[in-house]
């Protein structure tokens, strides 16, 4: 833009002077028109770049937004890991559509909303474990240590109970109809919600009833 300035002012002082060719001004004129030429060409170009130049930006934040979810997934997905794995690291084996769980080592494993149907957790160690609405019927929890374990929720319908270490455990909202809770101790459990209808050990020896005393607000049948 300044070289067309330039070409015009001289134009223009050459123009004025009684001696200037006619040529000479005609050659400045055609270069002050290709000048123009050129400036308008450059103009198009960058008006024509700028819109290209914003879909490249918004493609790149796209991905960089694509990116960072995936990131979020993949550190969700690593922060549960699958319900084999903590089994197998804990000493379980796979037997046929089961698990052998005996005696294993799962102090404060996440096994929350594990499908464990009849699996035997004979002897193991489940202390601080979650089995937040883990589906745990007809499992083998008799001589379990449970202390502090969170199965609020849980389905421990037929389950084994039977001399279980429930103490301090939650069992908010847990299903033990039919279960095998004989001589489990529950001390500092808390049993709010659950329910523990036909369980086994629930009827007294001697009167027949449910012992309903120290059940705090679980829903007993006949309570």
């Amino acid at each position: 833009m300044r070289t067309v300035v330039g070409l015009l002012l001289a134009a223009t002082l050459i123009a004025g002077c009684s001696s200037s060719d006619d040529s000479e001004l005609e050659a400045l004129r055609e270069r002050v028109k290709e000048l123009e030429a050129q400036a308008a060409a450059t103009t198009t170009t960058t008006t024509r770049a700028a819109p290209t130049i914003s879909r490249v930006v918004a493609t790149t934040t796209r991905a960089v937004t694509t990116t960072t979810r995936a990131a979020a997934t993949t550190t969700t997905t690593t922060s549960h890991p699958p319900v084999a794995n903590v089994l197998v690291a804990g000493g379980c084996v796979r037997v046929g559509g089961s698990w052998d769980c005996k005696g294993a080592d799962l102090l404060g494993v996440d096994l929350s909303e594990a499908y464990l149907p009849d699996v035997d957790f004979e002897g193991a160690d489940l202390r601080q474990a979650n089995l937040s609405h883990a589906d745990l019927r007809e499992a083998n929890l008799s001589h379990a240590d449970l202390r502090e374990a969170n199965l609020e929720g849980a389905n421990l319908r037929e389950a084994t109970l039977r001399d279980a270490d429930l103490r301090f455990a939650n069992l908010r909202d847990v299903d033990i109809y039919y279960a095998d809770i004989t001589t489990w101790q529950h001390g500092g459990t808390d049993l709010r919600g659950a329910t523990l209808g036909f369980a086994k050990g629930l009827i007294d020896d001697i009167t027949g009833t449910p012992r309903c005393v120290s059940w705090g607000s679980a829903y007993i049948d006949g309570c």
